[in-house]
């Protein structure tokens, strides 16, 4: 057990177990351990290394997480983190493959009510690349329900491609089979837009209703949108 500004904790098994206290952390600067796992190899005895952290901050594809426990584990392929925070739960894995974005899947991830206003400033043209997914999203102490997307960035702003879920009543990626559910958040640098295209399947419409606080008109047991939807603004400004 290596330890530093951080409770010495004994492992369970047979591990190199490195502990630490830190503000915040960086994974870029941790190429070289990376490279040196890379092209070590494999053997049946191999001494399992895992890095316990306890962090003050750390940024993930634009997500700012505090008061962060999380155990890392340098694999063959990059990075394996499993993390709690105040906002989220959940497990990151990057890829020292380029080619491979970071894989981010949370049990859980909750915004609050003030979150759009914290992130008027986002640019979607600098996002990282993600494959997402999320199986309990609230806002406000409101269960949305499950998402999740692949987010790629391109010049003119970011792409959320094969999405899939129940989330705000409604069940995008559904008739996949048929057509993809996609969204685009474009930015000039001065003008957001947004647009979503594809079909979406719908249980009862009245849940809809609900999550937007309006008198639920309407209800209903199935259904499907064929949606073609452009607004100016950023997502949550529809």
């Amino acid at each position: 057990v290596i330890s530093y500004d951080h409770d010495l904790l004994m492992p369970d098994q047979d591990m190199l177990l490195i502990s630490a206290n830190l503000p915040t952390i960086d994974f870029t600067l941790w190429q070289p351990l990376r490279d040196l796992i890379e092209q070590k190899p494999k053997a049946a005895n191999t001494t399992e290394i895992i890095f316990d952290l306890e962090l003050a901050q750390w940024k993930v594809s634009g997500l700012q997480l505090s008061d962060i426990s999380a155990r890392i584990t340098p694999m063959i392929y990059g990075f394996d983190a499993v993390f709690t925070s105040d906002l989220a739960d959940g497990s990151v894995s990057l890829f020292s493959d380029t080619r491979h974005p970071p894989k981010i899947a949370l049990n859980r991830l909750s915004l609050s009510n003030n979150f759009a206003s914290n992130s008027a400033s986002l640019d979607p043209r600098v996002l990282i690349a993600t494959d997402f997914s999320v199986d309990r999203l609230t806002i406000a102490g409101q269960d949305l329900g499950a998402l999740s997307f692949e987010l790629r960035p391109e010049p003119s702003g970011a792409s959320f491609n094969n999405m899939s879920g129940n989330i705000f009543g409604l069940s995008p990626g559904i008739y996949s089979s048929e057509a993809p559910t996609e969204f685009f958040w474009g930015y000039d640098g001065q003008t957001h837009i947004s647009k979503l295209v594809g079909p979406i399947g719908v249980n009862n419409i009245g849940d809809l209703f609900n999550v937007f606080s309006l008198p639920q008109v309407l209800d209903s047991q199935s259904g499907r949108f064929d949606t073609n939807l452009t607004w100016r603004g950023e997502p949550w400004a529809i």
